[in-house]
C-alpha cells in the first residue's frame, strides 16, 4: 500500500513555460545570441538539468559561454515566472488537499535552487508538502535525489509521479514505482501506471 507520493514539478504540478521561455530568451539576447526559444521547445527541454539544457541550446559553444547562460537563466527564472504567470492543472489544489489527508507528499525536480519554493509560495501550497529536493540543492541527478528524499523521510512505499521518460528512468534507478502524468509535456514508453488528469491520481493510488 502506498504511503507517500513524490512529484516532479514542471508538466506535473504546474505549467510555467511562458515565464521560463521569457527568461531563456532574455538571457540568450543579453549574451548576444540570435536564437529564440519557442514554448514547444522549452517544453521539450523540461525535465533536463539546467546545465544540460544550456549545453543543448548552444551546441558546441565555448563552455565559458554555456556557464554564463546557465548563470543568467538560473538567476532569472523566478522573476520571469512572476512576470508572465504560471498555471496549475484543473482542481489541483483540491486534489493535493485530498491526497495530503492520506499520503505524505514530496517534490523532487531537476530544477535549480529556489524554483520549487517559488512554486509553493506563488500558489500557497507549502502546507501540503513534507519535503523537497532538486538538482540545484545537491548537484545530483533526479534518481539519486529520489533516493535521498526516501531515506531522509523513512518512506516505506513511495511512488513517483512525473511526465517524461527521464522521470521514469529516475524512478527506476531509485527502485520506486512510476506513474506517468500523461497530461504533461512528455511521452513515456512503458510506465507502471498512467493518469491523464491529475484528478485521477487518488483513484489510481488506491489500486496500487
Amino acid at each position: 500500500m502506498v504511503d507517500s507520493v513524490l512529484f516532479d514539478l514542471d508538466g506535473t504540478l504546474w505549467d510555467a513555460t511562458p515565464g521560463v521561455t521569457r527568461t531563456w530568451n532574455k538571457a540568450l539576447s543579453d549574451l548576444g545570441f540570435k536564437k529564440v526559444c519557442t514554448l514547444d521547445e522549452v517544453r521539450r527541454y523540461m525535465g533536463m538539468t539546467l546545465d544540460k539544457i544550456c549545453s543543448s541550446m548552444l551546441g558546441d559553444e565555448d563552455p565559458e559561454m554555456v556557464g554564463r547562460l546557465f548563470e543568467a537563466i538560473a538567476g532569472g527564472e523566478n522573476e520571469g515566472i512572476t512576470l508572465e504567470g504560471a498555471s496549475l492543472f484543473p482542481e489541483e489544489r483540491e486534489t493535493l488537499a485530498l491526497l495530503a489527508r492520506r499520503y505524505r507528499l514530496f517534490i523532487v525536480s531537476n530544477c535549480g535552487r529556489g524554483y520549487i519554493e517559488h512554486f509553493l509560495d506563488l500558489f500557497e501550497l507549502g502546507t501540503y508538502f513534507t519535503d523537497l529536493e532538486c538538482f540545484g540543492g545537491t548537484g545530483l541527478p533526479k534518481g539519486e535525489n529520489i533516493k535521498i528524499v526516501c531515506r531522509r523521510n523513512a518512506l516505506a512505499s513511495p511512488v513517483y509521479v512525473g511526465d517524461t521518460e527521464g522521470d521514469r528512468l529516475a524512478a527506476l534507478h531509485a527502485g520506486v514505482p512510476f506513474i506517468h502524468a500523461a497530461y504533461g509535456f512528455g511521452e513515456v514508453a512503458s510506465p507502471d501506471h498512467a493518469i491523464y488528469d491529475l484528478r485521477q491520481l487518488p483513484t489510481v493510488l488506491e489500486k496500487i
